[in-house]
């Protein structure tokens, strides 16, 4: 099953790693987007429909 995903976390650095970890771990979780903060993760849903 193909899943879709958006990290959501505060330090670049965290957000890096779990992007490095799911590309290399979980092929069948694609990351859509990533955000700082649920303020940016709201948007970025709302402005692309993920």
């Amino acid at each position: 099953m193909k899943l879709n995903a958006i990290i959501v976390e505060d330090e670049q650095t965290s957000r890096d790693i779990l992007k490095s970890y799911l590309n290399k771990y979980c092929p069948n979780v694609t990351v859509l987007g990533e955000a700082e903060n649920i303020d940016e993760a709201l948007i970025l849903i709302r402005n692309n429909q993920l």
